[in-house]
């Protein structure tokens, strides 16, 4: 079973994966970033839950497709009704939703991890991009420099709700891939140094037998 509620550093790998890349290619990716393999049907329902799409037809894309829309205006392809519908609920360029909150505004996700929003609108990487975990932003401010790259902050002590900035550890994704595959545990940030430390060991000892078996 794969923990979604204990690491968002999935959904937000997720987010910014899968646009763009087949079902094979985002399952492969996911193993070598977190040692975790997905189902297909883990990954549909997870691209469901995030709001995310390949942008592919059955898992694969197929070669000289075209869009049946493509060139055409709305009027030759889209009813009336749904062109009305879609008129009511455009907006000028420039204006925002009612329902539009500022810049630093803080929400939790189904998950139950706290995210703040840094930007007014999404940066393009994702559809979700200008909402960040709040655990980053804290660490980054407690350490004074960004959150070095692969990478990943968690909690020592497993609670997403406690920001104490040495409750927030730092994982490399191959550490973290290799404790989650090995279930190594860890309750606060001194037993977390010691997973940390076993995943170490542990690559090391693969990257040896490897080298022997080739």
């Amino acid at each position: 079973m794969v923990r979604w509620k204990e690491h968002p550093e999935y959904d937000a790998f997720l987010r910014d994966y899968v646009p763009g890349h087949t079902e094979t290619e985002c399952i492969d990716a996911f193993r070598d970033e977190f040692g975790v393999v997905l189902t297909t049907p883990q990954l549909a329902n997870r691209k469901i839950k995030l709001g995310v799409k390949s942008g592919t037809h059955g898992g694969r894309f197929e070669p000289g497709n075209v869009p049946a829309n493509k060139g055409r205006r709305r009027d030759e392809w889209m009813s009336e009704e749904s062109q009305e519908i879609c008129r009511r609920t455009q907006f000028a360029k420039g204006l925002m939703p009612h329902n539009t909150v500022p810049v630093g505004s803080e929400r939790v996700t189904a998950d139950g991890y706290i995210e703040v929003k840094v930007a007014e609108r999404p940066r393009g990487r994702s559809a979700h991009d200008n909402w960040v975990p709040k655990a980053r932003l804290v660490w980054e401010q407690a350490n004074g420099m960004k959150v070095p790259e692969g990478c990943i902050v968690l909690f020592a002590d497993g609670d997403p709700m406690n920001l104490d900035p040495d409750n927030l550890v730092l994982e490399t994704r191959a550490q973290h891939g290799t404790i989650t595959a090995k279930g190594i545990a860890y309750a606060d940030a001194g037993t977390h140094a010691t997973a940390c430390a076993i995943a170490d060991l542990s690559m090391a000892i693969g990257k040896v037998r490897r080298k022997r078996w080739a």
